[in-house]
């Protein structure tokens, strides 16, 4: 009998669903949290080959006076045209999963959470014991969006039309959380889903 070293569960879901929340709940129950977005912004910092290969891809144009990435005209390109996210995606993902893999390996908790809006693109699902999907509704999601990111309604949308579908998150995860009620539900259906994973062992 094989004895489980580590339960690797992902946390995904639409922009504005409330995942931050979920996460810090998880770090507080003694979970390890792998930060894609953070490892993403690592990934692409100057110099680094993943750098260079977005350089190459869309020219010196996507460069900032500062000498970093322009993150909003890669966006605007990238979620204005599907096969420029797709390319550029094929170009970032292997660098982040590589990243996610060595900490994975190289972790010495029991319990990892992939913070991962990402997670199904990427192809950090088949990293996962279990997958939870975090959803709400569109009005909850472009208000939270706004208040966060500081962007306007229209390109709130934009960002939400080039993700998975709410039928999608639904469809392919082990837990699901729709969370367009109290702040004292959600919380509790996290906690709720935690205690299941930790008593799985």
């Amino acid at each position: 009998m094989f004895e489980v070293i580590f339960i690797v569960v992902g946390l995904t879901g639409i922009s504005g669903a409330g995942k931050t929340t979920a996460c810090n709940i998880f770090k507080t129950r003694g979970f390890h949290i792998v930060d894609d977005d953070k490892i993403a912004f690592e990934t692409v910092k100057p110099g680094t080959p993943c750098f260079k290969e977005i350089i190459n891809y869309f020219g010196e144009e996507v460069i900032s006076d500062s000498g970093e990435l322009n993150r909003s005209a890669i966006a605007e390109k990238v979620f204005d045209n599907p096969q420029i996210k797709i390319e550029y995606e094929q170009i970032v993902f292997p660098y982040i999963n590589y990243k996610v893999i060595s900490i994975i390996l190289n972790n010495s908790e029991k319990f990892i959470l992939l913070d991962a809006p990402t997670l199904f693109e990427s192809g950090e699902n088949y990293l996962c014991d279990y997958i939870i999907s975090v959803i709400t509704n569109k009005e909850n999601a472009v208000s939270r969006i706004l208040k966060r990111d500081g962007i306007s309604a229209a390109e709130a949308e934009k960002r939400l039309s080039s993700q998975k579908s709410r039928a999608f998150y639904c469809k392919n995860c082990d837990f699901l959380i729709d969370n367009d009620r109290d702040i004292e539900t959600y919380k509790k259906s996290i906690s709720d889903i935690i205690d299941k994973i930790m008593e799985s062992i």
